[in-house]
């Protein structure tokens, strides 16, 4: 962005921006898509999550704060991203504006933004996003420091010995930042998450093999459950083998079940709907339909899934009125999984029984 008052080189330059930042945006959206961008299903899920749960899926909103230590500290951003925009409008009014101070104000307005979303998702583990615009502003106010106060030295006569000692001041301030990475570092609060999480970094840090049982062993990973917990793994891992057998086979499986995401993985198999957290995501009767039609048109060969638990005598019944999300009565998903349940009598039978899942196998009706 040139800083001029020629009005034709600002069209310019705001066709260029906008041609790269579409080619930015579609080049991202190719990888992220894997190659499906231009399909009619990834299209109609991009904008589902925008038309009908833009402000979040569910709320929590900032009046339910804990203490008043977060509504002072988004006050306090609020004002702060507030007047940097505010300056930063100001200059560029009086075509005064350095590309730094541009650069500064479109951060501001992107932590103005992640505040008004803030007001709905007040989580615990949102706050300190909220921080990281400023964060970034107040580094590079520390960085352009200088480039302020030299001229105003030069004006008081500070002698020019002492102006090339405070040139070097932003050296000095990166020998202690990394001064401070070479003390800390060795920290196990700095280093264990990085050698905990699978990563190019954590394999360069010389991270050895990750703790605990792992559900899937080639290449470890979902790793440090408890060795107590060694026969749910090696049930988990039972179910996932009968499923992959059936992926081998050239056949199709469907897991109506919260677990879907954790099985459709340990299978090495594709997702068989756009939900395989399949109960959280069928928030209204439209995508209870959808799923519906998706068992029956092209229907897949296999469905796992779990049964009802009627009562507090059955195992898992606790489980499921916790988590609420399935097969215990007063759950909140217990009438959407009668309705799935109602295609899975008619159309399949009993399979395989891997309590508490079962397997079933489609019916082949004659044509």
């Amino acid at each position: 962005l040139r800083l001029t008052t020629d009005k034709r080189k600002h069209l310019v330059d705001a066709a260029s921006s906008v041609v790269v930042a579409f080619v930015v945006l579609i080049a991202g959206l190719l990888v992220a898509s894997r190659g499906g961008l231009f399909t009619s299903e990834f299209v109609k899920g991009w904008l589902q999550a925008i038309l009908e749960f833009g402000g979040g899926f569910a709320q929590l909103p900032m009046a339910t704060a804990p203490n008043a230590v977060t509504v002072a500290a988004f006050a306090l951003l609020f004002f702060s991203y507030l007047t940097l925009i505010g300056w930063s409008l100001a200059r560029l009014v009086h075509n005064r504006a350095s590309h730094f101070e541009v650069f500064n104000g479109f951060l501001a307005v992107y932590g103005l933004l992640m505040l008004v979303h803030f007001v709905g998702r007040s989580g615990d583990y949102t706050p300190f996003h909220l921080w990281i615009p400023l964060a970034l502003i107040t580094v590079n106010l520390a960085g352009r420091f200088w480039d302020y106060a030299e001229p105003s030295f030069a004006r008081r006569g500070v002698a020019p010995s002492r102006l090339r000692m405070a040139r070097a001041l932003p050296f000095v301030g990166v020998a202690v930042v990394v001064a401070l990475f070479a003390a800390l570092g060795p920290r196990p609060m700095l280093r264990q998450p990085i050698a905990d999480y699978p990563s190019l970094a954590s394999k360069l840090a010389g991270a050895g093999e990750p703790d605990g049982l792992c559900l899937i062993e080639q290449p470890k990973d979902l790793c440090g459950l408890p060795a107590q917990q060694e026969p749910t793994v090696n049930h988990v891992r039972a179910v996932a083998a009968r499923l992959a057998s059936i992926v081998d086979q050239g056949q199709t499986f469907a897991v109506v079940d919260e677990t879907g995401s954790l099985f459709y993985l340990l299978a090495g198999s594709p997702s068989f709907s756009r939900y395989p957290r399949i109960f959280i995501a069928m928030y209204n009767d439209e995508i209870v339909e959808e799923v519906k039609g998706s068992l029956e048109d092209p229907p897949p060969d296999y469905i796992l899934t779990r049964p009802l638990v009627p009562d507090e005598g059955k195992p898992f019944y606790r489980f499921w009125r916790f988590a609420t999300f399935g097969m215990a009565p007063g759950s909140l998903h217990h009438e959407t999984w009668e309705e799935l349940n109602e295609v899975i009598q008619r159309d399949y039978v009993l399979d395989t029984d891997m309590a508490p899942f079962q397997l079933y196998k489609r019916v082949q009706k004659p044509a």
